[in-house]
């Protein structure tokens, strides 16, 4: 079967996509990490792109059949590559920068693309639909779903820096970019309603994001080319977004102002040519660089097979015979930055910090309502696993013991390693066992904490603030105008995991104005005084308080 004429188009419109478009989003979306490697994925798909798009090309000159879809196999499987770049990518950062999140998701849907490609040349007829459709399928996730997110995803790296105040304007546009392919395509599919309102929100959002590329962001490049071309790239997907939105509106109104293939001519070359060609040269020239910290955080290797508990560490002969540490840290100097002088750590908290194995803990903790239940069932599991097993809201405060045992580097991957194992003191059994290190990133050093759980640890990075009165601050938070290291992660020999937690650690001298935890029956004298509050989201569900005591 030949290519319909009528087709002709949006077939140099995809084949566009693939010869010219592709090696340009590749080079957009490289992310070494922190010591210049690439994903493997991105390396094979950066080698694989041109055979595969001459290949590709070669399945558009054969007959619709068995022998052209062969010859779009390589491209499926670059698209397939440049999917597993985009999930390397997310999954370690998660979902809080709205500008990544558009590079991620326009390397994900390409591989959709790259299956419709291939249903197309086959001559398939999924679900019924026509050839025109399926064909339009595999341009429409090159076009809007791939190349049109990573031009929004360079202009959002851009306008956070040279114009913050337009940032909730900008995720607001980027989210919905990111959602209407993917319900447009669900639309197409099942609902008449929902693709007319799929395609209203990803024309009706590109449209308003073409204004803020022209009068926000075109303007504030140093380059007068880029500036040209963003200004045209801007004016063309107005102009394109306009038509599509005047197209859905009358399918859905049962008259179609324009046929498909007039759609295609007016629609695609100004998608194409201008929009997406334009907006590739005009970042490929100004090359925005991600406002987040680089891939590459040292991560801890350790993991149990199911039960953790007190012994975990001499399980698995990770005990070091060399050294006897008996802090979380040997100096606060350590943590040294322009923002923070370890010499204002008063020296009681400064005292448990380095002498951590000489302090007893009374701990109690308050579960946010709604999530008490949820907690009892998570203290029998953690009580097998023996590990994080933390008390409950009605428990009375409970005494912890500390040991400080020192690591095997070779075992846990990372270095200066040691071991607090905490303990209820009337049972033995574990609250937390964690391996405790250190790392740096850009002049700045992170508390690097894993807690080791089966298939992998959970890793908590931590960024250390001072205090009033001598307290310390440890939290996973971002800070307001930096991105580093911080956060919870899922560690595991495939690819770390950025989890919707945040926690943060305070830690004061006993008496601190205004620094107040219930005070636990006990006629010890507490030195320091700790509260340790963690999130799902942005909901606080636990706070756990803690007095500290010298060993006397």
């Amino acid at each position: 079967m030949s290519p319909h004429p009528s087709l002709g188009l949006i077939e140099r419109l995809l084949m566009l996509a693939v010869l010219v478009f592709t090696p340009l989003c590749i080079q957009l979306t490289a992310t070494p990490d922190r010591n210049g490697h690439h994903p493997l994925p991105y390396r094979i798909a950066k080698i694989l792109q041109p055979f595969a798009a001459v290949s590709a090309v070669i399945a558009f000159l054969l007959p619709a059949g068995t022998k052209a879809a062969f010859f779009t196999m390589p491209w499926l499987l670059l698209t397939a590559m440049l999917a597993l770049h985009g999930v390397i990518r997310l999954l370690p950062r998660g979902l809080a920068r709205a500008d990544e999140l558009a590079v991620d998701a326009g390397l994900i849907y390409i591989s959709v693309g790259g299956v419709w490609l291939f249903l197309s040349r086959l001559g398939a007829r999924p679900l019924g639909f026509s050839a025109v459709i399926v064909l339009l399928t595999a341009v429409h996730f090159h076009y809007s779903g791939f190349a049109a997110p990573i031009i929004v995803g360079m202009t959002g790296r851009h306008l956070a820096e040279s114009d913050p105040t337009s940032w909730p304007t900008f995720r607001v546009l980027a989210v919905a970019v990111i959602l209407g392919t993917p319900l447009l395509a669900v639309g197409i599919t099942f609902s008449r309603t929902l693709e007319t309102l799929a395609a209203l929100l990803l024309a009706g959002s590109l449209f308003a994001f073409s204004f803020v590329v022209i009068f926000d962001v075109a303007a504030s490049l140093d380059s007068t080319l880029a500036r040209i071309l963003l200004r045209c790239s801007g004016a063309s997907c107005a102009l394109a977004m306009f038509a599509a939105c005047v197209y859905a509106t009358g399918a859905a109104g049962g008259s179609r102002a324009m046929a498909i293939p007039e759609m295609a001519r007016l629609h695609g070359m100004l998608n194409s040519l201008g929009f997406v060609f334009c907006g590739l040269v005009a970042w490929m020239i100004a090359r925005p660089s991600a406002r987040l910290a680089d891939p590459g955080v040292p991560f801890s290797r350790l993991a149990s097979w199911f039960r953790v508990g007190p012994d975990f560490f001499a399980r698995i002969h990770a005990v070091s015979t060399a050294g006897h540490p008996s802090g979380l840290v040997d100096d606060l100097s350590e943590y040294r930055r322009a923002d923070f002088d370890p010499n204002e750590v008063h020296p009681f908290v400064r005292a448990f910090y380095t002498d951590t194995a000489h302090h007893e803990l009374i701990v109690s903790a308050e579960w946010r309502r709604g999530f008490r239940f949820a907690a009892r069932i998570y203290k029998k599991m953690a009580a097998i696993v023996g590990q994080m097993n933390l008390p409950l809201a009605d428990e009375q405060a409970l005494s912890i013991s500390s040991r400080i045992l020192p690591i095997r580097d070779e075992v846990d991957g990372r270095q200066n390693v040691r071991a607090w194992v905490r303990t209820y003191s009337d049972s033995g059994s574990a609250v937390y066992v964690a391996a405790y290190a250190n790392h740096s990133a850009c002049g700045e050093t992170y508390m690097n904490i894993a807690f080791p759980l089966p298939g992998g640890n959970l890793s908590s990075i931590l960024r250390m603030e001072i205090l009033d009165a001598g307290g310390v601050l440890l939290t996973t938070f971002p800070s307001p105008h930096e991105f580093g290291d911080q956060g919870v992660y899922f560690a595991n020999r495939l690819v770390p995991i950025r989890l919707p937690f945040n926690e943060t650690i305070r830690v004061w001298p006993v008496n601190t104005p205004g620094c107040v935890v219930p005070e636990p029956v006990t006629r010890k004298k507490a030195t320091a005084i700790a509260k340790h509050e963690v999130w799902l989201f942005s909901t606080k569900f636990l706070t756990l308080d803690y007095h500290i005591f010298p060993i006397q």
